[in-house]
């Protein structure tokens, strides 16, 4: 259920962070901030070959999801594989 279904915009303007992430859903946090700051994890299960080309995929098609999205920014430090 919206924050905003459940609170008035004062009491929600007067909670602390902790509180505001405790009662959030992802979507009031989402809409509520302008900048997500993202960290980009890709993983291969096993060394094998094919492997290799799923997780060159999987890292692509993150990356293009993160700088497509003008609400998200990823510094170089937070790319993990």
């Amino acid at each position: 259920m919206a924050l905003k279904s459940r609170y008035t915009l004062e009491q929600i303007e007067a909670m602390d962070l902790i509180s505001f992430f405790r009662e959030s859903t992802f979507d009031d946090i989402y809409h509520s901030v302008k900048i997500l700051r993202v960290a980009r994890y890709a993983r291969e299960s096993t060394k094998h070959e094919d492997q290799q080309k799923a997780l060159e995929n999987q890292i692509e098609r993150l990356d293009d999801m993160i700088y497509r999205n003008m609400n998200y920014t990823m510094q170089d430090g937070h790319r993990y594989t």
